[in-house]
């Protein structure tokens, strides 16, 4: 995994590069040299190579990653096929999926994935799928729980400016979220109690309320765990009565 690594990271740089400029002659040996290598040991694939370079929004104090500004070894699935042990990060202030390598100068770059190849993928241990509904189009999604009840975190950040600031004057927002429940085929917006059940039939409101009051549970601040133990509640209830 280590050696798939690292001649994917120099294919992609060599082929970003290639795409974009006109290279030497030692260049152009090298990348043959690497992309020969990848292609006996791993088969030709060219899924990660379909992105253009990523330019961060500098600020000195806030990043528009969601849950870091630090790249991890994740796993994500392009066009059915699995790749592990890849650098990436999500940025949810452009919505975009950044894929992370090292050029053969020690410099770490940054790709945007072609969002039309990602299939998922999981970061810190969540699981986020791209998803199209008529309701709010095409995006990124973060699984809560699936199925064909299913619940989903959508995540967002916004850049302010801020002339007071020491620093850069422009800078990113906390990450706040949008909550959707897929039921029967539709997407319905999450906002309140109300909005959740009302999207039951009338015979399962009062159950669901009552579970929601006991376990004090709000669509806006509650834990993944909390809204999956909802779900899984929910689908045995509306699948026994």
């Amino acid at each position: 995994m280590k050696n798939h690594s690292i001649y994917l990271s120099c294919l992609v740089a060599f082929l970003f590069n290639a795409m974009n400029a006109q290279v030497d002659t030692r260049s152009e040996k090298e990348f043959l040299e690497a992309k020969s290598h990848f292609n006996r040991s791993y088969g030709t694939d060219y899924n990660l190579l379909n992105g253009r370079q990523y330019y961060l929004l500098y600020s000195s104090i806030s990043h528009p990653f969601l849950y870091s500004d630090q790249y991890r070894s994740e796993k994500l699935w392009l066009k059915g096929v699995s790749y592990e042990g890849i650098p990436i990060n999500y940025d949810i202030y452009k919505q975009k999926l950044i894929l992370q390598y090292m050029s053969y100068s020690g410099e770490a770059k940054q790709l945007i994935l072609n969002e039309e190849l990602i299939d998922r993928f999981i970061l810190n241990g969540k699981e986020f799928r791209r998803l199209s509904f008529p309701e709010s189009g095409s995006g990124f999604f973060q699984v809560v729980s699936s199925g064909d009840l299913s619940f989903y975190f959508s995540w967002e950040k916004t850049m302010f400016y801020s002339p007071t600031s020491n620093s850069t004057p422009y800078n990113y927002t906390q990450p706040s979220r949008k909550a959707y429940l897929n039921k029967s085929g539709q997407l319905h917006t999450i906002r309140s109690r109300s909005s959740f059940t009302n999207a039951f039939d009338k015979k399962y409101r009062k159950n669901i309320n009552h579970f929601i009051r006991k376990e004090q549970i709000n669509f806006r601040s509650s834990t993944d765990e909390s809204i999956s133990r909802l779900m899984e509640y929910c689908k045995e209830l509306t699948a026994t009565q």
